[in-house]
């Protein structure tokens, strides 16, 4: 029989047994409670805004917009000069060189530049340097002339804008220079009668994706050839694309191309027409337009207009033209003149632009 001690003693050792065992379980209840407090925050919970350090993000926006505005604004540098007289009325533009020209396909490595110069905002003379080749340091050495009078200074904006002439798809705009006359040219100096003369260095900067509605017309491939001793003008009608309805925003389709030869300053006229392509959008027609008795001495005085109508019902409805001629700039300049010296000029697209006056012809 034990003893009273040892009753005590092993009353004593199952008491702290039980007291540890009891506060081991306190301990891991006390501990099941910590972690319930802090579980992991859900994507369900509301997000508390004043934990937020809003500093963080604005700085990560503004160092990337940085970055893109220099990105954006490294496309050039182009020098040219100005020199105006206000008893003649005329400024001359001189058009020098250009320097680190950034090509839009960076696996060519180089571009075939031109410049064409403007001056706003009538755009009613707009003249166009030769194309160098190859090269991101062109030296173009041109002048071209425009009349201006003295008080006309105050709201003209004179516009140079460089592509990259590619005889197989639309030239790239690889950037432009806007300058109002008014920065340059002291309008004083000129009434009083003295040449203003300046020459300048200015970084080309882009110009706006489609700034005029009339570019969402859509495109039409064609070429060119003429052959001097039969007097024979050929058009070859290829495809369009991206043919658009700019008033109800939809392809457009019964497609066809009408092309009128004006000679002797337009008094004497000749017109072909395409068949119609039910294709919506992405007409092809593949289709050569021949003019006969033409002669050189008429191409070089005058002007073709190539249309796209919409064949309806009772009526056939322009949609868009371009027109080529020794008058014209651009691409349509090249490829027009491209066609007097080699008698033959590649297909090439060409933007639609929309007719100078809406209707139908019968």
């Amino acid at each position: 029989m034990a003893t009273n001690e040892e009753a005590a003693s092993s009353s004593a050792s199952k008491l702290a047994i039980g007291g540890c065992a009891g506060g081991g379980c306190i301990a891991v209840s006390g501990s099941c409670d910590y972690r319930r407090e802090r579980r992991r925050a859900s994507m369900q919970d509301a997000i508390d805004a004043s934990k937020i350090n809003a500093d963080l993000y604005s700085k990560v926006y503004n160092q990337t917009s940085a970055i893109q505005s220099i990105q954006e604004e490294n496309l050039g540098q182009l020098n040219f000069s100005l020199s105006y007289r206000e008893d003649t009325g005329i400024l001359t533009v001189r058009i020098i060189q250009a320097i680190d020209l950034q090509p839009k396909d960076s696996s060519t490595g180089s571009v075939n530049p031109y410049c064409r110069v403007a001056l706003l905002p009538n755009r009613k003379t707009q003249s166009t340097t030769k194309v160098h080749k190859k090269t991101l340091r062109p030296e173009f050495e041109e002048a071209f002339i425009f009349e201006l009078a003295q008080q006309d200074i105050h709201w003209s904006v004179l516009e140079i804008t460089v592509f990259d002439y590619d005889p197989c798809s639309l030239d790239d705009c690889l950037g432009q220079v806007r300058l109002p006359l008014t920065d340059v040219l002291d309008a004083d100096s000129a009434a009083a009668g003295a040449e203003v003369q300046t020459t300048l260095w200015k970084g080309l900067t882009s110009l706006e994706k489609d700034p005029d509605p009339e570019h969402k017309i859509g495109d039409l491939m064609f070429s060119l050839s003429f052959l001097s001793a039969a007097k024979r003008l050929g058009v070859s009608i290829i495809k369009a694309r991206n043919l658009r309805d700019i008033n109800k925003d939809k392809p457009i389709s019964d497609a066809s191309v009408r092309v009128t030869l004006s000679t002797q300053g337009g008094r004497k006229q000749k017109k072909k027409k395409t068949s119609s392509c039910k294709t919506p959008g992405n007409p092809v027609w593949e289709e050569a337009l021949v003019f006969n008795g033409v002669a050189e001495e008429d191409l070089r005085i005058g002007c073709l207009e190539i249309s796209v109508c919409h064949e309806g019902v009772l009526s056939s409805t322009e949609v868009g033209r371009v027109y080529l001629g020794p008058d014209t700039s651009g691409q349509e300049y090249q490829h027009w003149w491209n066609m007097l010296k080699s008698k033959s000029a590649p297909a090439r697209w060409h933007r639609l632009t929309a007719p100078a006056a809406s209707g139908s012809r019968k």
